[in-house]
């Protein structure tokens, strides 16, 4: 396991032991429903003190809650008498079990009993002598069964909460175990390979949730989570609202809420409460760069944020139900001025506001104009909501959660700071190459490994860009192998910025200071298989060219591996001229597709990638006879240097071409993707349906990544 992501977890393990959860029973109960009517019953300590803190320190109140527990139970009275010795150190007052039996052996004289009321006794006056009988009997019953409702419910609630961090432990285990099954022996891989297994994967595993969307964005929500991932949260939604529907009764005799709707509210508010405390510490580990999740399942960032999305967005229903039965109960209980008062009311409040601004901020619109005042918006807002959470759940004995999910933050976050200055600052080139693509070169310390299929997330090192940061998938120097290089497609932002400067420049590439957090991602193992194939669409080569270098180059005898290239343009290639020629000489099979069949041969440079094209050599030509017309000694160039490379003009058919390589191969086959998100989606579908049709192990792994 990286180092990283070792703290990570070990925050998690050390912080979820930060507290104790308070469990109640029925001793509980029924100590706390004596000392509820003894407080109903006379007036012991001034203050309107309702705890059992007047119990505790004022002998005639003692003694009245000691003889109410032997006159209106028949339970173990030592077992009682040690609960009342625990209540009494949770409010800071040392009381014996003896001093409790002196207390009530000491009130035998001095009794008031209230059915026998003397002559000017005043409920509301201190009494300076011990109390019995009376409405006693009535506000016993009437407040235990209060108790028994309410901390009933949050004892039930508490399972609950186990329950589906039990339910997510299981899975990420069965994950994990597979995960390292496979990679510690492959052939397990051929042995899960049946008919049952491959359906499940057919239609549950790798299939989109609804026909060919996953990484394209559909509306507010974005990208929409695979099959699998969709039944996973369709499990957690229905577990949820299971247990904020289901097992809530209302008893007339209930003294604490006088009226059904009081009950009721508090009972869905603490439930919702306690369940949403449970799943904190999830989402705020999910997202995380360093999880540590990720090296134990193997499962993609992307899944780990697209579970983050979806429990982040049932956690906020949460804080909507507990936000509005509270409301509820407030109000009906008379105290809804008083609550909004009070600081740990009002933060909770804001807590709430700062959560749903999230959620609406964090919506695929938002995050697609500009996604680094998202995420710096964003991080803001969970900022504001942890500490509004955490000041809101002081008092109420649930603030270890938010212990837990304040650690695994500032952990990762103190992690990718690390990574950051162990990379520290380095000057870069950036050249502008075919006027659509910027080749960013950076050196890299001797320590840090690139491997295939990695990402790091680059800082711009500029006064106005050096707080963000934008993830594109590495790819190590095949001239100089202490430079990893960036192939970025020029948009909006930074990209545009750079690329208008290095056109002012005239020389074709700047230099900017650069710092690389990284590497990330985890590598999939396409070795272990007989048959690789590796499509790539734009920029998206450079993961796939890792693994197809990697195999290429080592000794890997009994794996095929096939490279499949889709660019627009025959000058595209200028960008990535110096990686292709070293698949040069190697296994690989190389198919690069033109999908202009106009495109001319003119904008390309043969010699070396290194030298930037000027926009004159890339100009796009609308005429149809172009491509013919191309001088023969053009054609013999790029016979003579992409000789080992097959060319094949028009679109690619990744259905036909995932469908063709299948039926060729004599085994295993794992096909990667990195592409445009239609590309992706397409060869999901095609590799979905080759699973349900052919008897050999074929795997899906795709090489992008999406937030």
């Amino acid at each position: 396991m990286k180092v990283s992501q070792l703290l990570v977890a070990a925050a998690l393990l050390a912080s979820a032991n930060a507290g104790a959860w308070k469990v109640y029973n029925d001793d509980s109960y029924t100590l706390t429903g004596c000392n509820a009517a003894m407080l109903k019953s006379a007036t012991f300590c001034g203050g309107g003190i309702k705890t059992f803190a007047c119990a505790c320190k004022n002998q005639p109140a003692m003694a009245s809650v000691m003889q109410c527990l032997a006159d209106r139970t028949d339970k173990d009275q030592e077992v009682l008498k040690e609960w009342f010795v625990y209540q009494c150190a949770a409010v800071n007052k040392t009381v014996t079990v003896e001093e409790l039996d002196a207390s009530y052996e000491n009130a035998s004289d001095y009794w008031v009993d209230l059915d026998h009321k003397p002559a000017g006794y005043n409920k509301s006056a201190i009494s300076y002598r011990p109390v019995k009988n009376g409405n006693m009997t009535k506000y016993f019953t009437g407040y235990i069964v209060s108790y028994r409702k309410r901390y009933g419910t949050v004892d039930r609630s508490h399972y609950q909460g186990m329950s589906l961090l039990s339910a997510w432990a299981l899975l990420l285990l069965i994950a994990t175990l597979s995960n390292w099954f496979t990679r510690m022996s492959p052939a397990t891989l051929k042995s899960m390979n049946n008919s049952l297994t491959r359906k499940a994967r057919q239609y549950l595993g790798l299939a989109p949730t609804f026909r060919k969307h996953h990484v394209q964005s559909v509306g507010f929500f974005g990208y929409i989570p695979t099959r699998f991932e969709s039944v996973v949260i369709l499990v957690n939604f229905l577990f949820l609202l299971f247990c904020n529907t289901i097992g809530y009764s209302y008893d007339q005799r209930d003294l604490v809420f006088t009226s059904k709707m009081g009950g009721i509210s508090r009972y869905i508010g603490d439930n919702s409460a306690v369940l949403l405390s449970y799943m904190t510490p999830l989402v705020f580990l999910f997202p995380g760069r360093n999880n540590f999740l990720q090296w134990c399942t193997g499962w993609s960032y992307g899944r780990f944020v697209a579970f983050h999305k979806w429990l982040a967005r049932l956690y906020m229903c949460e804080i909507i139900i507990h936000s509005g039965a509270m409301a509820v109960t407030s109000q009906a209980v008379g105290k809804w001025a008083t609550r909004l008062a009070v600081f740990w009311y009002r933060w909770g409040i804001v807590a709430s506001v700062a959560g749903g601004l999230m959620i609406i901020g964090a919506g695929y619109t938002a995050r697609r104009i500009s996604y680094e005042v998202f995420l710096l918006i964003h991080f803001v807002l969970g900022g504001i909501f942890l500490a509004g959470a955490w000041i809101h759940c002081l008092d109420q004995e649930y603030e270890q959660y938010y212990y837990a999910a304040a650690a695994v933050w500032c952990f990762d976050t103190l992690i990718r700071f690390a990574r950051i200055a162990v990379f520290g600052v380095r000057t870069s080139k950036v050249e502008l190459i075919a006027n659509e693509t910027l080749k960013v070169t950076v050196p890299r310390p001797a320590f840090w490994k690139p491997y295939p299929g990695a990402h790091g997330f680059v800082h711009f090192v500029t006064p106005l860009t050096f707080w963000q940061s934008h993830p594109f998938t590495l790819v190590e120097s095949t001239v100089h192998d202490q430079n990893i290089h960036f192939y970025i497609k020029i948009k909006n932002g930074i990209t545009k910025k750079l690329a208008s400067r290095i056109q002012k420049s005239g020389k074709g590439f700047t230099n900017i200071h650069v710092s690389v957090e990284g590497p990330y991602g985890e590598r999939n193992h396409y070795e272990h298989y007989n048959k690789a194939v590796l499509l790539a669409g734009g920029n998206g080569i450079p993961g796939p060219f890792s693994h197809a270098m990697m195999l290429g180059t080592r000794d890997v005898e009994k794996t095929e591996v096939k490279l499949y290239w889709s660019i627009r343009e025959y000058y595209s290639l200028n960008w990535f001229f110096d990686e292709l020629m070293k698949l040069k000489g190697t296994n690989v099979q190389p198919v690069i597709y033109v999908s202009n069949a106009q495109s001319s041969l003119e904008g390309v440079n043969f010699d070396s990638s290194s030298q930037s094209s000027s926009s004159s050599d890339n100009e796009k030509t609308d005429s149809q006879e172009d491509l013919k017309d191309t001088s023969t000694s053009q054609l013999q160039k790029l016979k003579e240097t992409f000789g080992f490379i097959e060319f094949r003009t028009g679109r690619i058919d990744i259905e036909k071409v995932i469908s063709e390589e299948v039926a060729e191969a004599n085994g295993s086959v794992a096909i990667g993707v990195c592409g445009h998100p239609a590309m992706a989606d397409q060869a999901r579908v095609a590799v979905a349906h080759a699973i349900g049709e052919n008897k050999n192990r074929i795997d899906y792994f795709e090489e992008m990544q999406t937030w």
